[in-house]
């Protein structure tokens, strides 16, 4: 798999301009029924065609996902010019390993670390003596991780639409 941008291809070998040619005719024919091709253009390993889809936009990307997935390549749909424009791209996902244990981590860090400059324990006292006044930090803990938790929501929400 490729790790796009960056990153090689299996085997470590570029492709040639015969293997990109073939590519592409092979994802011109299988977008066919969807994407109607006026026009055809390869930058690098990049296939680019301009033309008007026959389909519901939402619908058309699904089905060239799955068909261009085989292929080693990602389409993705814009409109310029009063045409759309179809862009593959060699294969654009990256499959990240699940770490639940280190974000739990430094969540309780986070957590720890704002209720004891809340509490003032830089300036007032010394928190591994008095451990109990760390909790007089709760509420400007609370307050920032509250506003922290929004704003990071806003992201989520954000990339999710």
């Amino acid at each position: 798999m490729r790790l796009w941008p960056f990153g090689r291809r299996r085997g470590g070998s570029a492709a040639t301009l015969d293997d990109v040619l073939i590519t592409e005719d092979l994802l011109r024919r299988s977008s066919e029924d969807v994407f109607t091709v006026r026009e055809r253009q390869v930058r690098g390993g990049i296939i680019v065609f301009r033309g008007a889809l026959r389909a519901e936009p939402r619908h058309a990307l699904e089905v060239l996902l799955e068909r261009f997935r085989p292929f080693g390549y990602t389409p993705f749909l814009r409109a310029e010019g009063g045409e759309i424009v179809l862009q593959a791209w060699p294969l654009a996902e990256a499959a990240e390993r699940a770490r639940p244990g280190v974000n739990v981590l430094l969540f309780v860090l986070t957590c720890l670390t704002t209720l004891v400059a809340g509490s003032g324990a830089f300036f007032a006292f010394d928190p591994f003596d008095e451990p109990a006044r760390i909790l007089n930090g709760a509420p400007f803990a609370f307050t920032l991780l509250t506003i922290l938790g929004v704003h990071e929501f806003g992201h989520y929400f954000t990339a999710r639409h």
